[in-house]
């Protein structure tokens, strides 16, 4: 993607959808994702183009699922956050679901390195959006979460849960 198309605005989703002529998948990596994912979503939708980002945004993935019946319709796939925590862990949820009598999953992620600039900017969206758990299809808040200490290998670590198995 060229990069002058990086801030992108919701009147330009059809120079975006001409520019993606012939590509069959678009990585979004120009955040603030609330600012780049609906025109991009939306051009890809009218372009026949796969959209993926890296976002952290819990918005943006809510846009993804309103948009869902309409990329159906187009054969897209829009899949935001797979940098990031949604993708990997409801991957490894999806996982836990196929074992005969699994044992509860407690799923975390430890973010070891500074976050970019953008992440720091968002940071407020991303923490206010707590622990979210899919059930029946549905991201819902399950407000009752409490941190816990897990162990990467380097001794325990105080983190907030990503992910429930309802």
């Amino acid at each position: 993607m060229p990069r002058h198309l990086s801030h992108v605005r919701d009147d330009c989703v059809l120079l975006l959808a001409e520019s993606l002529a012939g590509v069959c998948v678009l990585l979004d990596c120009a955040g603030p994702f609330a600012n780049t994912s609906e025109p991009l979503m939306r051009a890809c939708i009218e372009a026949g183009a796969h959209y993926l980002d890296i976002t952290a945004e819990i918005n943006v993935y809510r846009l993804g699922e309103r948009l869902s019946l309409e990329s159906a319709r187009s054969c897209v796939m829009l899949l935001p956050g797979v940098g990031w925590d949604m993708v990997p862990t409801d991957s490894l949820a999806q996982q836990f679901s196929r074992v005969a009598h699994p044992v509860l999953p407690r799923i975390a992620l430890q973010v070891a390195t500074a976050m970019s600039r953008g992440s720091a900017i968002r940071a407020g969206e991303i923490v206010g959006a707590w622990l979210m758990a899919r059930v029946d299809g549905a991201l819902v808040y399950t407000p009752h979460a409490m941190s816990a200490l897990f162990n990467f290998g380097d001794g325990n670590v105080t983190c907030a849960p990503l992910t429930t198995m309802p």
